[in-house]
């Protein structure tokens, strides 16, 4: 009987946890398929395409004459780039810190009347913010410059 005893403890822990793994393995798929329909409701889904060409039109711009050089990198990068990857980046991200509760609120809220009005109101938010910034963060640079400028000639 001793020897038995090990054995069938064993068995019987893998009998109960084995039902509880593949619970948590289901549990984990829903909150990932959560995530994909968060990311897809906050527009979080177009991001990063959005920031790439935000990114490409600014290195075109600093390019100058050769521009066109730039243009043509950033096509062939466009090319490598999978998109699917960053998504699944941006899904690890989120499944870290956000719990499938936190997950599943955030959709409630996107879906109503107040959080379409969010999402819709939000690019406004960040251009009028950003815009309002500007001026400061110029000023504020000026100062730095003036500051750096005349500590140069004291030494």
């Amino acid at each position: 009987m001793r020897n038995r005893f090990p054995t069938l403890a064993l068995i019987l822990a893998f009998v109960l946890v084995a039902p509880l793994a593949a619970q948590s393995d289901e549990a984990h798929a829903q909150k990932l398929a959560d995530i994909r329909k968060l990311m897809t409701l906050t527009g979080g889904d177009k991001i990063a395409d959005q920031m790439f060409d935000q990114m490409a039109a600014s290195m075109k711009a600093m390019a100058g004459p050769n521009g066109t050089s730039a243009e043509g990198f950033f096509q062939e990068f466009r090319k490598e780039l999978d998109f699917n990857k960053i998504i699944e980046i941006v899904s690890a991200s989120y499944d870290k810190y956000l719990s499938a509760d936190d997950v599943k609120a955030l959709i409630q809220f996107y879906e109503s009347t107040s959080g379409k009005h969010m999402i819709e109101a939000m690019p406004k938010i960040t251009t009028d913010m950003m815009t309002q910034m500007m001026p400061l963060s110029q000023e504020i640079a000026r100062k730095v410059m003036t500051r750096a400028k005349e500590q140069q000639k004291d030494k």
